[in-house]
């Protein structure tokens, strides 16, 4: 963050999200997460710490303490990939989470599929309901852009909206010196 802040001045991004493993949550996670911090300078309420659905209920709770420090430290909680795997909605009572990151598979099938577009709908509304942000991935054609923009989803990401660039190359596009 702070060579991007460094780089790209008031076009630097407000955050940064970074996914965390379940083998990363059964460590002293806080302590890393802090020290580094610490070290760096970087503002903790632009880092967002994503949750893998990979993680059991088990393993969120055990890690639940740590992420609750993380989390008053100023630390963003997202749930990822949710309706996937083992992703619970417990989680969205047990965790103090500030979004939820609806799982790519739906996306990938809600056109066509009537069964995926009400799970991308119930997601939709109940981050509403919880007053959480909602993300969308995976998103990749302009089709299920405007789909998911009449369900008023809050974020987007995919294919559709940008490729993964190294940091230089990101950093140029953002600057304007290069295009996508």
């Amino acid at each position: 963050m702070i060579r991007l802040d460094r780089d790209l001045g008031d076009r630097a991004p407000d955050q940064m999200a970074v996914n965390v493993s379940p083998a990363t949550l059964a460590t002293d996670v806080d302590m890393l997460v802090e020290q580094v911090l610490t070290g760096t300078g970087a503002d903790p309420h632009r880092l967002v710490l994503e949750l893998p659905e990979e993680a059991d209920l088990d393993a969120l709770t055990q890690a639940a303490p740590r992420l609750e420090r993380l989390r008053r430290l100023g630390v963003g909680l997202i749930l990822d990939d949710m309706g996937a795997g083992s992703t619970s909605l417990r989680h969205l009572s047990t965790l103090a989470v500030g979004g939820l990151k609806i799982d790519a598979a739906f996306i990938s099938g809600m056109l066509h599929n009537p069964r995926d577009r009400t799970v991308v709908k119930l997601l939709a509304d109940l981050g509403r309901g919880l007053n959480l942000p909602v993300t969308a991935e995976g998103i990749g054609s302009p089709d299920q852009f405007a789909a998911l923009a009449e369900l008023d989803i809050d974020y987007a990401q995919g294919f559709h909206l940008g490729r993964p660039q190294p940091l230089e190359h990101l950093t140029r596009i953002l600057v304007g010196a290069v295009t996508p």
